[in-house]
């Protein structure tokens, strides 16, 4: 019996010697594959990273550009501008986006960007709080570009500030101007709804 118990335990030392090794080997695959997609993933960081400072570089020239064009009274195209304008407004900075603007209205005054320009410089002083720059530039839009396809939006804003500033007959009577104007549009279409 002692004998059959020697043959017992030299099959489980070896089983298990076998069985230790197999699982290092899965355990090596398994390390191997981590291996790879920590790499890749390394690689992908350095990639985004790149295109992140690119795209840091190139903001950073744009920024040159424009204040050395608004000292050195030089020209940048326009869609330049009009792709600034949309960055700074999405980001929220106000205070460039006026300057940018303006540098559009001044170098390209008929340019088909500037009453989108004004019209997002109308809506971040809106939301911004500042009532006074929101008007200024709605009303710019509505008075200097009648034929923009951004009046009606001016116009239903400039409604939005009225209420908002608590007067409210003369909000009224800008939302039916909406309303009578620009029929099936989509600020016609809220402003039958605020009226309610």
């Amino acid at each position: 019996m002692n004998s059959w118990m020697m043959i017992f335990f030299a099959i489980v030392f070896q089983g298990c010697a076998l069985l230790s090794d197999s699982v290092r080997q899965d355990g090596d695959i398994v390390v191997k594959r981590l291996r790879r997609r920590v790499i890749k993933l390394e690689e992908q960081l350095y990639r985004e990273r790149s295109a992140q400072r690119e795209l840091q570089e190139e903001n950073e020239y744009l920024k040159k550009e424009i204040l050395e064009s608004s000292s050195e009274k030089k020209r940048l195209p326009e869609a330049i501008l009009y792709r600034k304008v949309l960055e700074l407004s999405r980001s929220g900075d106000l205070l460039s986006l006026e300057k940018v603007t303006e540098l559009l209205l001044k170098g390209y005054p008929k340019s088909a960007y500037v009453d989108d320009a004004l019209y997002l410089s109308g809506t971040l002083a809106l939301f911004k709080g500042d009532s006074v720059k929101a008007q200024r530039y709605l009303d710019e839009i509505i008075e200097k570009y009648p034929l923009s396809n951004r009046k009606v939006s001016a116009l239903y804003g400039k409604a939005m500030l009225q209420n908002k500033l608590g007067k409210f007959d003369i909000a009224k009577r800008t939302m039916e101007l909406v309303v009578s104007s620009y029929p099936g549009s989509p600020e016609s279409t809220k402003a039958v709804q605020f009226m309610r």
